[in-house]
């Protein structure tokens, strides 16, 4: 089994410190939750993949809600993803979680060409 900190991504730790150094504890890191399992799903068509990972999403999904997590829960069907904005306190809860694979910093990239 995995640690808490393997599970976190580095650059997401990282910001999560931050976040409590700077007394902002409380605010939302946008985050990708990686959830187990995709690697045995096998299905025969899109709509029956949705309904696969639909069910390896559910506990994570039931314990995003206990944690009263608000806003936007989106389910990323091809990387059996959950993705949304936690604080630093439910990152580290989350990825407690026997579900969880790991949680990334889903955070926007700006592109200079």
């Amino acid at each position: 089994m995995q640690t808490l900190s393997a599970k976190i991504e580095p650059r997401l730790a990282a910001e999560m410190q931050r976040a409590e150094e700077t007394g902002q504890g409380n605010s939302r890191i946008p985050v990708l939750i990686q959830v187990t399992g995709a690697e045995s799903l096998t299905p025969p068509n899109f709509a029956d993949l949705e309904r696969q990972v639909a069910v390896r999403q559910r506990s994570v999904r039931e314990l995003l809600q206990d944690l009263g997590v608000q806003g936007e829960i989106r389910s990323l069907t091809l990387s059996n993803s959950l993705e949304t904005s936690l604080t630093p306190a439910q990152i580290r809860n989350v990825a407690g979680h026997q579900d969880v694979k790991s949680i990334l910093w889903n955070r926007a990239e700006q592109v200079v060409l």
